[in-house]
């Protein structure tokens, strides 16, 4: 059973968030992109009704929302997010486009 509460107050997401999650903190952090991997992956999706590439666009969804929301929080609440914070969501971001390209690209 894996839970993770992250944002989940307030957000009811597609299963496609889920996923992204998942894939994002214990498959790929810092993995270089490879196509056994994504192999792996697409079998681990393969009756979900979700698409690798699906994964990947939220992936990056996910990381510019949250950038969105240390904005929000620094001009309307001033509410730092330490600088480690925003180059992980920046370093998601780069990561999931890699993912992607390489998705896309089979």
């Amino acid at each position: 059973l894996l839970m993770d509460f992250e944002e989940s107050m307030t957000i009811f997401a597609p299963r496609c968030w889920d996923y992204a999650y998942l894939v994002q903190r214990f498959v790929l952090r810092g993995k270089a992109p490879s196509r056994h991997i994504l192999i792996a992956l697409e079998r681990l999706l393969e009756d979900t009704g979700v698409s690798i590439l699906q994964v990947f666009e939220t992936m990056r969804e996910i990381a510019g929302l949250m950038t969105a929301v240390a904005v929000h929080l620094y001009t309307e609440e001033d509410v730092s997010t330490p600088v480690a914070e925003l180059q992980k969501f920046r370093d998601l971001h780069r990561e999931a486009s890699l993912w992607h390209g390489l998705a896309d690209g089979r």
